[in-house]
């Protein structure tokens, strides 16, 4: 799958995650209900970009990113999923 570019690396990281409560009509309007399953996630991601030594552009657009630190990025993703 493509990277979005304008999003930063840790939120292409954090997309393919399975089973967001937050993203089901019946939870997202309370945020107790997926709150915590959401730092988990952000957590998990931010330790996947940091065993692939791009931790340090978790911030930066995706657009910024070397061509190598985008392939790192796109294996993130499937670690995620």
């Amino acid at each position: 799958p493509s990277l979005f570019f304008r999003m930063s690396a840790l939120d292409n990281a954090l997309l393919p995650a399975r089973e967001q409560r937050g993203e089901q009509a019946r939870f997202a309007p309370v945020r107790g209900r997926w709150w915590t399953q959401e730092r988990e996630n952000t957590a998990e991601a931010a330790a996947i970009l940091a065993d692939l030594k791009i931790d340090d552009r978790a911030h930066a657009p995706a657009s910024d990113l070397s061509g190598g630190q985008m392939k790192l990025l796109e294996m993130g993703r499937t670690l995620m999923g």
